[in-house]
């Protein structure tokens, strides 16, 4: 299975990035390619949130797990539901030189019959996108 990576270094403590990554309708609305969020379960470290966003034109879906670890420090998330073959990974705020270095990890795979293997190369720059994105607007919403 693919896993694609995107890391920010956040000139922020690790306890406030991860605090502020938790803002889940923040980071919605910092990212272009998301058309709507709706958080379903909201308890002190889990969340399930039902994403709906867009890609080269298409519409892609998917309610995600969230398991939250203040201690370690990390959310480790998986779906539950949606458009993806398999979907899980880690959201990790690790203190570096400067800050916090926030590294997102998805393990990753989408099968679309017929044309799946045509696609492979512009799904995983898609996801890779989408990688890159949350990690910019986990940076943008701990700068405001």
């Amino acid at each position: 299975m693919p896993v694609t990576e995107a890391r920010v270094t956040i000139p922020q403590p690790p306890q406030l990035v991860f605090q502020r990554a938790r803002d889940i309708q923040a980071i919605a609305r910092n990212m272009p390619n998301v058309d709507a969020i709706k958080i379903l379960v909201n308890e002190p470290n889990r969340t399930v949130v039902a994403w709906t966003g867009r890609t080269y034109g298409r519409t892609v879906r998917w309610t995600e797990e969230d398991h939250w670890d203040p201690q370690n420090l990390t959310c480790h998330f998986k779906q539950v539901q949606g458009d993806f073959d398999s979907f899980s990974g880690t959201w990790t705020f690790q203190a570096v030189p400067g800050g916090t270095e926030f590294v997102h990890r998805l393990v990753w795979e989408l099968n679309i019959p017929l044309l799946g293997p045509l696609l492979q190369g512009v799904i995983k720059k898609a996801v890779q996108d989408n990688s890159n994105a949350i990690a910019a607007a986990i940076a943008a919403i701990c700068q405001a």
